[in-house]
């Protein structure tokens, strides 16, 4: 039998892991930082593990990190060349627009019609500072508009298809509302969406 597990270890990886997040609001990559900190402290501290090198991944991370902080950008972090096409969109973008259509489908089931849904969802979107994209010239409902009549062509594995599938069960589960329940329900949604998420997503 092996030696048996120390619960300290998870309690002190889990006062580590609280401290990064209330690091969050002033720097996003120094609670990152913080928080790969205690999890190679747990790592480490695990027998046999530190002999294995299994935080050798996270080494490399942290690494990365700390050289950004001195303005340089390891390979880890560097954009992959082989994309050349549209900026692809950063993980959380892609889960805000998940959320989006998941809201757009809430409003729909309120009452409000698909473009309805989509302008509700876009200006709100616009008034927490979310960059909507698209052309200038165009309406900002018909941003997410996109968003929805491209979500089919998205590949399994995309990270807005993953998160909209997590989210799609919920929908059966939520109350009925009237439609100006509902559009103050998703405003409210969004907004706390977004602010949980931090300023790496508005850019």
């Amino acid at each position: 039998m092996g030696e048996p597990f120390d619960h300290g270890l998870l309690e002190k990886l889990e006062i580590g892991l609280t401290t990064a997040l209330g690091l969050v609001a002033q720097s996003e990559r120094q609670a990152a930082i913080a928080a790969i900190d205690a999890l190679l402290e747990f790592v480490v501290s695990i027998p046999g593990w530190e002999r294995r090198d299994l935080g050798g991944p996270l080494w490399q991370l942290l690494t990365a990190l700390h050289d950004l902080e001195f303005g340089s950008v390891g390979s880890m972090l560097a954009p992959n060349p082989a994309v050349r096409n549209r900026k692809p969109d950063a993980g959380m973008r892609k889960i805000v627009k998940a959320y989006a259509l998941y809201y757009v489908d809430v409003l729909s089931r309120s009452g409000w019609s698909p473009t309805e849904g989509c302008g509700i969802v876009a200006r709100s979107l616009q008034e927490n500072g979310f960059p909507l994209g698209g052309r200038i010239d165009s309406p900002p409902w018909k941003s997410v508009k996109g968003w929805r009549d491209r979500f089919t062509k998205l590949p399994e594995g995309d990270q807005t298809r993953a998160s909209y599938e997590g989210l799609k069960p919920h929908l059966d589960s939520q109350s009925p509302m009237t439609k100006e329940q509902a559009q103050d329900f998703v405003k409210g949604k969004l907004r706390e969406v977004l602010s949980k998420m931090g300023n790496d997503v508005l850019e």
